[in-house]
């Protein structure tokens, strides 16, 4: 009886670290990032700009109950009603996250819709799974100090929740293949005018912030197949708060760049600088730029001389 007190607690207490690393990682953060959002944020009116509040300071709110109902004790009937409130929070958090990870792809591959239409595809699937995987879930509240939630193995139960957070690893995973996709078009297209390294084409397209959401997606999931009933969805709020983190330093990096910010088109105007490629900027003086259809022309001209 006491080793099962003591297993029990323990998941308990795996469960509430892993709700304070998460919120502290977001906390902290905004923190250390609160100067750059005041340049390059605050003074802005696009449509990047309320995006990037919507984004963080839904995460910085909402979170706020997290950090508290771990340690006080409130009724069954209280807890059940918090845990579906968090859910639906957790929800709302991945849409705007996934909305701000569309627009980006609109913007990197020249505004297409068919790329729109292909993610907006994918997310609608991921809703309809959110939308079944709240029905009948099997949770059970744990009798102790706190609100802590234990996700039974059932037919909607972990397997349910899970299937949720595996829609939307997909849809990551799929942003983040786009990405990659786009950076090697991009090395591809501009290898004969400058020597651009693959890895800054990710770094500057967003691919790496995607790629983590991704990982940290599919930390959570590993929870619900490898975890005891309390500890089956305990990375939610890590992961959860590191897409929140991650899409704000990616607008923030772009707004720091121009005021287009997450609609910034990096990739169709790029500016040969030195023999080297750069975003545009701004500042083209003793530059060179080059887009696709400028890249077209150069090469018929290439093409008629040799003729």
């Amino acid at each position: 009886m006491d080793d099962d007190d003591d297993s029990y607690s323990a998941a308990i207490a795996w469960q509430t670290y892993c709700h304070v690393i998460g919120i502290s990682i977001l906390y902290y953060d905004h923190l250390i990032t609160l100067d750059a959002e005041i340049n390059y944020i605050w003074k802005r009116r696009t449509l990047s700009a309320y995006l990037f509040f919507v984004n963080r300071y839904l995460g910085f709110f909402s979170n706020i109950p997290v950090g508290i109902l771990p340690f006080i004790t409130v009724s069954t009937r209280f807890c059940m009603r918090a845990t579906l409130a968090r859910q639906i929070q957790l929800c709302a958090t991945q849409v705007v996250v996934v909305a701000i990870m569309i627009f980006r792809m609109y913007a990197l591959y020249g505004r297409s819709l068919r790329v729109v239409w292909l993610l907006l595809g994918v997310g609608a699937g991921v809703v309809g799974v959110v939308v079944w995987s709240m029905y009948d879930q099997g949770s059970t509240p744990a009798f102790l100090r706190g609100c802590h939630v234990a996700i039974m193995q059932s037919t909607h139960g972990s397997t349910g929740l899970a299937a949720a957070w595996e829609g939307s690893f997909v849809l990551d995973s799929t942003i983040f293949g786009l990405t990659v996709f786009n950076a090697c078009t991009t090395i591809r297209r501009l290898g004969s005018l400058a020597n651009l390294p693959l890895h800054r084409v990710i770094v500057r397209d967003g691919a790496l912030y995607f790629g983590a959401m991704a990982l940290a997606n599919l930390a959570n999931i590993c929870t619900f197949y490898l975890g005891a009933p309390l500890s089956r969805g305990a990375m939610s709020t890590v992961a959860s708060c590191m897409s929140v983190v991650l899409i704000s330093r990616l607008m923030l990096n772009l707004h720091e760049s121009g005021d287009a910010g997450i609609l910034t088109d990096l990739t169709s105007s790029i500016v040969i600088r030195g023999g080297r490629a750069l975003p545009d900027c701004g500042d083209t003086s003793g530059a060179v730029r080059t887009t696709p259809r400028s890249e077209a022309v150069a090469e018929r001209k290439e093409t008629d001389g040799a003729a």
